[in-house]
């Protein structure tokens, strides 16, 4: 009986820690795997060669997938990840510039960073200065921001961030080149009781993509090169026929 698949399965990221720990690409919405090889052709005076043979090969591989993971962004971009700290944005927090002292303290001032602020009643962003702030201007420290009296009653939209102690933050340094994680690479996938696996035994991660639509989910897309583990495997398929 013939086989077929339906479905994108399921895509892992296994690194070569003791235990190995792996990591899998959530919601994943799309998976592609190439193998091509150069070939080389024997040519005289005549038009088609008289012989051709296979030269170099490469396996490259591209994935798109929507949940947005710390630990995975972390994998793919080989930088240090700290639990228990974030950056949070706040973006376009409503607000009326009151009277004396005219100042707004906006939600959340731990670890703030001004994001700059926009008028809405006059349709106009704000500019800051470091005090005194006159009309169309506004000054800010640790989370509160002052305005003038000629702009009292005005209503503002304040952008901003800040930090938070329940989630975490993957940052990358520069690092010399040829350093980055060397990853074994698992593709699974099951339709009506046939099973059909790809497994790359050793494997770089070598783009990452994030993209936010407007009126859709984020996407995010990972491409990776296979290449020859120290037993000098490359790639396994499995199929169920």
């Amino acid at each position: 009986m013939a086989q077929y698949n339906f479905g994108t399965g399921g895509l892992y990221l296994v690194d070569a820690s003791s235990p190995a720990q792996a990591t899998q690409v959530g919601v994943l919405k799309d998976v592609s795997l190439d193998i091509s090889f150069d070939t080389k052709e024997l040519r005289g005076s005549y038009t088609f060669p008289v012989d051709v043979a296979r030269a170099g090969g490469k396996i490259e591989g591209s994935a798109s997938f929507a949940q947005i993971s710390g630990r995975l962004i972390n994998a793919i971009l080989g930088g240090t990840q700290t639990a228990g700290a974030t950056v949070i944005g706040s973006n376009n927090e409503a607000g009326t510039v009151p009277a004396t002292p005219y100042a707004i303290t906006v939600a959340n001032t731990t670890g703030w960073s001004d994001l700059g602020v926009y008028n809405v009643t006059n349709s106009k962003f704000m500019t800051r200065v470091a005090s005194s702030p006159a009309t169309g201007q506004y000054s800010a420290t640790a989370g509160v921001y002052t305005f003038a009296a000629a702009d009292t009653t005005n209503k503002v939209q304040i952008s901003y961030s800040y930090t938070s102690a329940t989630a975490n933050t993957v940052t990358l340094t520069n690092q010399l080149m040829g350093s980055g994680t060397t990853y074994q690479i698992s593709l699974w996938n099951t339709y009506k009781s046939k099973n059909v696996g790809v497994k790359l035994y050793a494997a770089t991660l070598g783009k990452y993509s994030f993209s936010m639509p407007n009126e859709d989910f984020t996407e995010e897309t990972l491409d990776f090169m296979g290449f020859a583990d120290s037993n000098n495997d490359v790639i396994s398929v499995y199929t169920t026929e």
